[in-house]
């Protein structure tokens, strides 16, 4: 019994001879040769054995010959089997060609359903191969390591300085352990005056990593000694915005921080790390930073390379070893704490990786409805081609030779549609890119040639996959058969049109799942849209600012007297800008990463066991910050501007801090004291306020504990102002750079924004994940609806004669109506119960990002249902309306 591909099968074997074929046909031709020289030799009275003989003698070495006759042969059947198929394929395209001129609405049509398809699945691979699949553009990436510190409120990646020296000195399964941390500086003497990004690393830490500057030098040991002269290597982005790629930079001094720093070199492109980072310069550690009695204080992060023949398994042994014996020696800061290596691959992508993956599931199925789009209009088109292909068996072309051709114009509307892919993605790529949050390796998305090889794979792939079902059908078909019954029921059968229903029916089944995604996203964006933050966004302008760290610097900020001042000098100024209603300022800002968690005690109160004193988190505030962000004083008094160095210590906490630590008392007058020591005070005071709890880490977070405390007691070099105005941002955020530039020319404004760019921020992820998933269900959606009006739109042509009867016996326009949307509905409907289905089981996917909805909510599923029921109704009204304008007289006639 013929299989279904049976006449491709024969096809392929057609092409041309094997080696041992070639072999035995010239072995044939030698000895057929040497028979005929000895029939003429016993034709000259010679007994045939000597004939025999004296023939092999005279056609010389048989052997050498025959294998020298079998190599020319199999050459020229090379050529002429390279011949044969670019003839082939030139004929195969210069039909293909015809084809599109003779139907070019429809082969536009293949074309950009499967360039959307492509172009959509190459950009998000892209992203997906530049952030999870590339190798990091490091020596031996796989042997690098982060030094996790795992405690009792969950992981974190940051270490103590004298954990670091211990684990430097002491781990013998790494070849080399370098620390750094992230800061900002004040740039001067560049242009205006602006903010960069620096980070602060070990000396070894490009040895560790295995990187070396392109141009200049990397650093040497002693310029990681504390009192050393400050020299910095510059990122290749930074030296081309700041410097125009000025080689001659390097060796020379710039002003940051006013301090004086010499440029020694400048990285490469490709080393970003830490993200976003500008300037590298040695961390110079302060000596009581590093000491044993600070193993509490975690700030630095930590790279390893494993050593040679260590796994990360036995790494993390010896981790746990060293990590006991420091608890064990300095139980206060150590007990409970667990230092453990990742792999840096991992660390560095963080919590992107499963959404990438699920946006590349998502958009691969977007690409499968086209291809069974595709497919299903390739169907379509054969109905139209069915006498084409009928003279052409007559005229003797085989069943694999049609499908060759279909095949050939398959694959070339493929690679016309991967071309038209290519250049989408490059467009959304950069769209892609530039809506993203901050997501590590970002600079690296970008087409590239693998990425291109992929797309073009793809475009052959796809013209594969939809061509191989009109293959298949006219492979299976009685050719002969469909001849004598006059061109008709090669496609035109209710085979073909089960096999486009069942097209359809996986469309709408992938649609569902999508648009179920989709309409998930949505819930949970609108739920944190609704979310309330606890503070009052609206006419709020904020900016940062911060002072040079080093307070002998010039001495223009003696170190706690002159931040002090310098608020002192500012604000009045700040507040004095016509339109500003209120003035504040703040170390950091509500849903903003600068945030910092402080231990206390509270007086009265036994000292907790080690392990669990009460934590919280902690603001240096103005009195107008509460005020400027809307954030009300419910209970006491908010700080004040009597709140000075000189007048008591004084806190103002938050509704959390109250309820969790002080349940059933008045925590106005109680006295806390938090674990931070400086200039001989320690930071505490009497607490004579409650405020309002706001959302400081993110929208999804519950609210936890915070403690304001006035900034004229307590006076930090880095400030978030917030003013209070109706007044557009840029406005006011211009008034005040002019009003800081009168306090100080040197110290540029960074992170201009409004309080509800702040709040829009916290959403910037789950709307990034929601437009991309969005937009791909909508082309599903619409997809799913040209398939299910193409294969009613065909039901329709099939049945013309049998609407004519039904029309001539007295059946209504709307019975005739009905009956087409029925045939559409029931495809929907198969549709949706596997899509339903499909849409339960993977949902789940998606519980890291939702909030506030759960991935089987039936809201979400209820509305998709009815979206796509209503979508498969629109698509079944023209056809419907098509078939009840039928004229029986005439569809009976012509068939």
């Amino acid at each position: 019994m013929r299989g279904p591909f049976h006449g491709i099968r024969r096809f392929l074997r057609s092409f041309s001879r094997t080696e041992a074929q070639v072999a035995r046909d010239v072995e044939a031709e030698v000895e057929f040769h040497l028979q005929m020289k000895a029939s003429e030799l016993e034709a000259g009275g010679l007994d045939p054995s000597a004939a025999a003989h004296q023939a092999r003698r005279a056609f010389g070495d048989v052997e050498r010959a025959t294998h020298s006759l079998v190599a020319q042969e199999a050459s020229f059947e090379q050529t002429r089997r390279r011949a044969a198929w670019l003839d082939e394929w030139r004929r195969d395209a210069a039909h293909t060609i015809r084809q599109v001129r003779r139907a070019p609405a429809f082969a536009l049509l293949v074309v950009v359903t499967l360039g959307l398809g492509i172009g959509a699945t190459t950009a998000i691979f892209s992203a997906v191969h530049a952030i999870l699949l590339a190798p990091l553009p490091y020596t031996e990436p796989d042997r690098l390591v982060r030094v996790m510190r795992e405690t009792p409120d969950g992981p974190r990646q940051s270490a103590s300085g004298g954990d670091f020296l211990e684990f430097q000195r002491e781990a013998k399964s790494l070849n080399g352990l370098t620390s750094y941390y992230m800061s900002t500086a004040n740039l001067a003497g560049v242009g205006e005056p602006q903010r960069v990004v620096t980070s602060r690393v070990s000396s070894n830490f490009f040895d560790v990593l295995g990187v070396r500057p392109m141009i200049g030098r990397n650093f040497v040991a002693a310029e990681d000694q504390h009192g050393a002269a400050e020299v910095a290597l510059v990122s290749e982005g930074a030296w081309r915005r700041l410097f125009g790629g000025d080689a001659a930079i390097v060796g020379t001094t710039i002003r940051m921080d006013r301090q004086s720093v010499q440029i020694i070199g400048i990285m490469p492109e490709t080393q970003r790390y830490p993200a976003n980072t500008e300037f590298w310069l040695p961390a110079k550690h302060e000596p009581e930073m590093m000491a044993d009695d600070n193993r509490g204080a975690s700030w630095l992060r930590l790279v390893g390379r494993l050593a040679p023949g260590v796994t990360i398994e036995q790494a993390n042994a010896e981790f746990r070893v060293m990590s006991k014996g420091i608890s064990e020696r300095f139980p206060a800061d150590r007990t409970g704490v667990v230092s453990t290596l990742s792999a840096f691959a991992d660390t560095l992508v963080g919590d992107v990786r499963q959404p990438l993956w699920v946006l590349l599931g998502a958009v691969g199925m977007v690409l499968l409805i086209a291809c069974t789009n595709v497919a299903a209009l390739l169907l379509g088109r054969l109905m139209a081609r069915e006498g084409e292909l009928t003279v052409r068996t007559a005229l003797g072309a085989g069943r694999g030779r049609l499908v060759r051709q279909l095949l050939t114009e398959c694959t070339t509307l493929g690679l016309i549609g991967a071309g038209v892919g290519v250049a989408l993605a490059t467009g959304l790529v950069k769209v892609l890119v530039a809506l993203a949050p901050d997501i590590p390796r970002l600079a690296d998305v970008r087409v590239n040639g693998l990425v291109l090889a992929f797309s073009i794979v793809l475009g052959l792939g796809t013209g594969l996959v939809f061509g191989v079902i009109p293959a298949w059908h006219v492979s299976r078909r009685d050719l002969q058969h469909s001849l004598r019954g006059g061109g008709r029921g090669l496609v035109g059968t209710r085979q073909a049109g089960r096999v486009r229903g069942a097209l359809v029916v996986g469309q709408f089944a992938l649609a569902i799942v999508l648009l179920v995604g989709a309409g998930l996203l949505i819930r949970t964006f609108s739920r944190l849209r609704s979310v309330d933050p606890g503070f009052d966004a609206a006419n709020v302008t904020t900016f940062t600012l911060t002072l040079p760290q080093d307070g002998s610097f010039d001495g223009a900020y003696g170190g706690t007297a002159g931040q002090r001042q310098f608020l002192r000098n500012v604000l009045p100024r700040l507040e004095a800008i016509p339109g500003v209603e209120v003035a504040g300022a703040s170390l950091g800002l509500p849903l903003s990463e600068r945030n910092f968690t402080l231990s206390f005690e509270v007086e009265g109160r036994p000292k907790p066991p080690v392990g669990q004193e009460p934590e919280s988190q902690v603001r240096i505030t103005t009195p107008g910050f509460l005020e400027a962000m809307g954030i009300p004083v419910l209970r006491g008094r908010g700080l004040q501007a009597t709140d000075l160095a000189e007048a008591p210590p004084v806190v103002v906490v938050s509704e959390q801090f109250a309820s969790r630590y002080f349940p059933g008392e008045d925590v106005l007058g109680k006295r806390v004291t938090f674990g931070w020591e400086r200039d001989s005070a320690v930071l505490g005071g009497e607490v004579v306020g409650v405020a309002r709890d706001t959302k400081h880490t993110n929208l999804t977070a519950d609210a936890i504990p915070m403690a304001y405390f006035p900034a004229d007691q307590w006076p930090v070099d880095e400030y978030s102002f917030v003013l209070k105005s109706k007044l557009p941002v840029g406005v006011v955020a211009a008034q005040a750079a002019r009003v800081v530039k009168e306090v100080d020319a040197e110290l540029p404004l960074y992170d201009i924004q409004s309080a509800e760019q702040l709040f829009n921020g916290a959403l910037v992820t789950t709307r990034f994940y929601l437009t991309l998933l969005a937009v791909f269900a909508a082309l599903a959606l619409v997809l799913a609806s040209l398939g299910i009006y193409g294969v009613v739109s065909f039901g329709v042509q099939q049945r013309r004669r049998e609407i004519g009867i039904r029309m001539a016996l007295g059946a209504s326009v709307g019975n005739v109506q009905g009956m087409v949307v029925r045939q559409g509905l029931r495809l929907a409907a198969f549709g949706v119960v596997i899509g339903v289905v499909g849409a339960f089981a993977l949902s789940g996917l998606l519980r890291g990002v939702l909030y506030g909805v759960q991935p089987t909510d039936p809201l979400t599923f209820i509305a998709v249902i009815v979206i796509l029921t209503v979508a498969a109704l629109l698509a079944c009204v023209l056809p419907a309306r098509r078939a009840s304008r039928i004229d029986p007289q005439r569809a009976i006639r012509v068939e």
